[in-house]
């Protein structure tokens, strides 16, 4: 399963930072073309984060590899969702303008979410092996 996420972030990251690319070739014109034909891929989140009270080292490490290229994919697409933005026509709908700023949003809201969730299982991560250590000592 973590093969795919990770796969799948990859795959996000790439179709994210092609599209990317695209725009800054084309021009706004090309980059407002191309979010209407969907260049501008949202990428998936990870699938799961695992829990920091019960995870082992290895497991957060893989799970922060897929945070990061999660983060990385959203980026290029929040940036190519802006590229978009500022390609449309002058007499483009507010509807549209409106439709690009929530597409946007709705994936910086889901990698702040991301992002939080993986911090909180770091911290109990510590926090557990704080503990181990500390009864380790005791006894």
């Amino acid at each position: 399963m973590r093969l795919v996420s990770s796969l799948v972030c990859i795959l996000g990251l790439f179709l994210a930072a092609s599209a990317w690319a695209d725009h800054h070739e084309a021009g706004d014109e090309g980059a407002a073309a191309s979010m209407a034909s969907g260049e501008c891929v949202a990428p998936e989140a990870p699938a799961d984060i695992p829990s920091g009270d019960t995870a082992m080292a290895s497991e957060l490490k893989a799970a922060n590899a897929n945070v990061r290229s999660y983060i990385a994919a959203g980026t290029a697409y929040t940036e190519c969702v802006d590229a978009a933005e500022a390609g449309l026509p002058e007499d483009a709908t507010d509807e549209t303008r409106l439709a690009l700023i929530k597409a946007r949003n709705a994936v910086v809201d889901r990698m702040k979410a991301v992002a939080e969730d993986f911090n909180a299982a770091v911290k109990a991560y510590k926090a557990r092996r704080k503990a181990e250590k500390e009864a380790q000592a005791a006894e």
